[in-house]
């Protein structure tokens, strides 16, 4: 942690609250605007031509700072919004939805052009009728997050997770420098290593049709509402104040549109404002008792002057594509989600050969998909540690819904990352014949199906006895773990063939084919790990596996259910991953396990979008294996022969 800078000194005295104030045209501040016509909101902030407008200067500090245009007086003088004096909220409230979300659209535009995006954030939030409006934000740097409800409950969980998350990373920055303001937080994080605390602007188009999308999110909503010491600024627009709650509309500064109805405008304005507002024009009032004041709204999405009549581009484009690189983009509060980029391959190089990897300790850890984290504002890699947390692995789902496959994508990732002397495969494929060319990897002793008992009653024979054997030289020798086994292998072979050992069960109920050897498969589950021996299993439902083994899997990749219900972290979550093949929940997080091929076996995005997955991946499947098979030098058959019982 950066050492603690000294306290800031104290503030000055707080002015009287000038919400709203008009300015003169100065050097850095906004233009004269025209007296007829629209009003262009570049114009009216002082940018000029968007085309060659200079962020570094018009980002400078001010003392205006956190001053934003919103249009014109009737004196003809620039209106300006005080962010910080204005309340924690504003609304915009007008009963024409063509009308409110150019205006939302303007006014974060019009932030844009006056602050950096280490001053002012943007997260931006509604219905689906909100996208196009949102999707010309995304292009500026300021945008930390846009969100519109297409993916159902998905969507509305990872907004409300990711702002949730926001509210207590800004209150432990605050706490790490003892300050109790963002403002304060701004003067003292330049003299550290810590991140800047921008203003977030939370804007959310037609927010009663939000909430009642996504009935979670009015929690959250109290708490941005009731977060002003930590920079959040909540922006929403409505058709009506009595479709928000009276706390919040008490509470909030508002903007009154000429499309408000006359009875819903005199919540806010007399009765003389309200009948006399002209289209384009709207009256805006900082609190319950605060002043009114009448203007002209500015624009963004005036055409340019240089684009062609026939084909006008408007404004806020060119000036997005100005700013688009010229500043550290504001810290993303919502990566893009695991499905909207097409499915990647194992995720690991392959080696170039095996030379200096025989004999090594084995790592046993390994990446095998994607996990969305949208309260730590990130996606993590899907790991799995096979000499810690998840020593057992269960992978339970529905048929069909991609078991097998991250079963391969499992072992092609350990035999891509460790010799066939690290970890030997032992795979009993009881759920069909996808596992079966997994025979060809020297890694593998065995790949059988359920249908050759003589084979199964091998494999477990074989493990039992490498258990056994372990138990015995692990007290004679004094050896303490698996993790003290495989230091000491790493320095001599022990008359061993591989260190690590992985039994599959692919397809739990079908153990019960074979008289005894459910209770065979639990004592190794149960003392195997310990010793070296790690077992994957697949299942369609939990309650297909016995309660103890249940209990002994610390590893759990939880794909589609048929019932969401029985989820072992919750029916919510469960409810919420796509009924599509490796959508998975992992640590209660969702999750996308990797297809079994190699990356270079998929196609790109646009072939993707265009033509989807290949027909045939299993003979990439089958091809990676084969490369895996060149890369190692060591072979079955090359390995020192295991030591006698009693050794």
């Amino acid at each position: 942690m950066p050492p603690r800078p000294a306290a800031p000194p104290p503030p000055p005295p707080a002015p009287e609250p000038t919400q709203v104030i008009r300015t003169e045209k100065g050097p850095e501040g906004p233009a004269e605007p025209k007296p007829e016509g629209p009003v262009d909101i570049f114009e009216l902030a002082g940018v000029g031509d968007p085309l060659t407008a200079d962020p570094s200067a018009l980002w400078q500090r001010r003392e205006d700072r956190y001053r934003v245009p919103l249009g014109v007086g009737e004196d003809g003088q620039p209106v300006l919004l005080d962010l910080l004096r204005s309340g924690a909220a504003l609304g915009v409230f007008g009963s024409s939805s063509p009308d409110r979300p150019p205006f939302l659209h303007s006014l974060l535009f019009g932030m844009a052009a006056t602050h950096s995006p280490e001053e002012i954030a943007f997260v931006c939030a509604g219905g689906p009728s909100s996208a196009p409006t949102w999707n010309s934000i995304t292009r500026l740097p300021h945008t930390a997050a846009v969100q519109t409800l297409t993916g159902g409950s998905r969507d509305q969980h990872r907004i409300t997770t990711a702002l949730e998350g926001e509210l207590e990373r800004r209150a432990r920055l605050l706490a790490t420098l003892s300050t109790q303001h963002h403002t304060d937080y701004q003067a003292v994080q330049p003299q550290t290593q810590l991140d800047p605390m921008p203003l977030l602007v939370v804007a959310i188009d037609r927010l009663p049709q939000f909430l009642a999308d996504a009935r979670p999110f009015q929690h959250t909503l109290q708490r941005l509402a009731s977060s002003e010491h930590l920079g959040i600024k909540l922006l929403f627009s409505a058709d009506a104040p009595h479709q928000v709650s009276a706390d919040l509309v008490r509470g909030c500064g508002s903007v009154v549109l000429h499309t408000c109805d006359e009875s819903d405008a005199r919540v806010f304005l007399d009765v003389h404002d309200a009948n006399e507002l002209q289209p384009d024009e709207a009256c805006l009032r900082t609190s319950r008792r605060g002043e009114r004041v009448r203007f002209r709204t500015a624009h963004a999405d005036l055409p340019h002057a240089s684009s062609p009549p026939d084909s006008p581009v408007p404004s806020y484009r060119y000036f997005a594509d100005r700013v688009a690189h010229q500043a550290r983009p504001a810290r993303t509060l919502l990566p893009t989600p695991p499905d909207a980029e097409p499915p990647a391959g194992v995720d690991a190089p392959s080696p170039a050969s095996g030379e200096d990897r025989t004999g090594t300790a084995s790592p046993l850890t390994v990446t095998v998909g994607i996990v969305d984290n949208p309260r730590e504002h990130r996606q993590d890699p899907l790991r799995l540690d096979f000499a810690a947390a998840d020593t057992t692995l269960a992978i339970v789902g529905r048929p069909r819904s991609g078991k097998t496959s991250a079963v391969l994508t499992t072992l092609l990732a350990l035999a891509l990352s460790t010799s066939p002397t690290d970890v030997r495969f032992h795979c009993l494929a009881f759920g069909g014949n996808r596992l079966l060319p997994l025979r060809d990897l020297p890694h593998s002793s065995a790949v059988v199906a359920s249908c050759d008992r003589e084979e199964v009653e091998h494999v477990l024979a074989q493990l039992e006895s490498t258990l056994d054997r372990r138990l015995r030289r692990f007290a004679a020798e004094g050896i303490e773990s698996a993790a003290d086994f495989r230091r000491r292998r790493a320095e001599s072979d022990l008359g061993e063939e591989a260190t690590d050992h992985v039994l599959v069960v692919d397809g739990w109920p079908e153990v019960h084919q074979h008289p005894g050897l459910a209770d065979r498969v639990l004592r190794l589950a149960r003392r195997g790990p310990e010793h070296g021996i790690h077992l994957v299993v697949t299942a369609n439902r939990w309650d297909d596996l016995p309660r103890e083994l249940r209990e002994l899997t610390g590893g759990r990749i939880e794909l589609r259910l048929t019932d969401p219900r029985e989820s072992v972290f919750s029916a919510e979550a469960a409810e919420r991953i796509p009924d599509e093949p490796g959508h998975c929940l992992h640590r209660g997080l969702w999750g996308l396990v990797h297809l079994p091929v190699p990356n270079d076996a998929l196609p790109s995005y646009v072939e993707h979008v265009e033509h989807g997955l290949p027909d045939d991946l299993s003979a990439a499947t089958r091809a990676l294996i084969a490369r895996i098979g060149e890369s190692w030098q060591v072979r079955p058959g090359d390995e020192p022969a295991p030591a006698e019982d009693g050794a």
